[in-house]
């Protein structure tokens, strides 16, 4: 694992950092993205039933392993196209009376929970209990199942233009993860909870842990990024393509060609309410304290700015060591505690792409923290 830190040096973020430590980061973070996901509604518990059979059957060999394909309800109106969010669970078949670590895998845009397959069976045959769902407008939550890209992207369009009764960037999935976890810390069979995802996922797995602090590890995959920080360096536009029918709408309401740095801003503002002002990245992060954190980042991904990942990274190694110390761990040991707890996996040369070194680094990451 790579110690980034070492080459921190070399990008000019010292100054948002100092702004940022003395005092403008709301110390209610976690209440403000709360009140974005939670978004007027009142948390109840899952309805959870048993799912009809998936689209796409399972095609790793899963000999030796439990299935169990159910589906929850998270809406308050169970006939809503998204209220009821497909999960699939992998465990071992021969289980005994010991809890499970356990991890919950999220797929990237355009994807669906089936892309998580070979993960899930890969990890329950070393033991854990691994779960995966569908994210909003995706998988069996999509109604145009040949183009689930297309009718995601249309779903952000209607949040920007419409009063904000949905949030599908982000928000409404971290409220499905949340009662994911009620479902999952309800079982007996069910250890340390950890969570995991690639891209899309990646935000959704940092944002959840920010929020739910029964999530015990978290280790996003090319997801953690700093949206403020990407506006001030004129570093936004990776991200905006990689949802581009939402720009263009929102160039078009604006009266522009395309979209730019102002348009950018009032659509964060608009579809993720609190984001830069309290619960971007150099804020949320650092909330994370003192719960095991991997980031797996590439040192060139253009939707994920480097520069931006490690403003957070420096942030957070400030919370974590003082939380560490309030644990009573020795001065002379803390620093070893909190590289422990806290860490920064970035490949030289890699843009916005998982690879295995990432997935080595958070499977060797979840078995340190995971197994009790």
């Amino acid at each position: 694992m790579r110690a980034i830190c070492r080459v921190a040096s070399s990008f000019h973020f010292a100054r948002n950092i100092a702004t940022i430590s003395q005092g403008t980061a709301p110390q209610g973070c976690r209440e403000s993205l709360r009140s974005a996901v939670y978004n007027g509604r009142t948390r109840q518990w899952p309805q959870v039933r048993p799912c009809e059979l998936p689209k796409i059957p399972l095609k790793q060999d899963t000999k030796g392993l439990r299935v169990e394909e159910l589906e929850f309800c998270t809406e308050p109106d169970p006939s809503s196209s998204q209220a009821w969010v497909p999960l699939r669970i992998v465990s071992p078949a021969q289980q005994t009376s010991a809890k499970l670590p356990t991890v919950i895998f999220l797929h990237p845009t355009g994807s669906s929970m089936d892309s998580e397959q070979a993960r899930q069976v890969a990890y329950a045959e070393r033991g854990y209990l691994a779960a995966a769902i569908d994210c909003r407008y995706h998988g069996r939550r999509c109604e145009q199942l040949e183009n689930p890209r297309e009718a995601y992207q249309q779903a952000i369009v209607r949040a920007w233009r419409d009063d904000g009764r949905e949030h599908p960037f982000l928000l409404d999935n971290v409220w499905d993860i949340v009662h994911c976890v009620d479902i999952l810390s309800s079982r007996d069979d069910v250890g340390r909870i950890g969570i995991t995802g690639t891209s899309l996922g990646g935000m959704h797995s940092w944002l959840a842990a920010a929020l739910d602090e029964r999530i015990y590890a978290a280790a996003p995959m090319i997801g953690l990024q700093g949206f403020k920080w990407a506006l001030d360096n004129n570093a936004w536009q990776g991200r905006a393509e990689s949802i581009p029918l939402v720009f263009d709408s929102a160039a078009a309401d604006f009266g522009r060609e395309k979209a730019d740095t102002e348009v950018v801003r009032e659509v964060w503002n608009r579809i993720l309410p609190g984001l830069l002002d309290a619960w971007d990245a150099p804020f949320s992060l650092p909330a994370c304290a003192p719960r095991p954190f991997l980031i797996a980042s590439g040192a060139v991904d253009p939707r994920c700015p480097l520069p931006g990942v490690l403003e957070a990274y420096e942030l957070a190694k400030s919370a974590y060591l003082e939380q560490v110390q309030a644990q009573g761990v020795p001065e002379e040991d803390a620093a070893a505690e909190v590289a422990k707890r806290l860490q920064l996996y970035v490949e030289e040369g890699v843009g916005h792409k998982p690879t295995q070194g990432m997935d080595r680094a958070i499977a060797d990451f979840f078995d340190q923290h995971l197994r009790a």
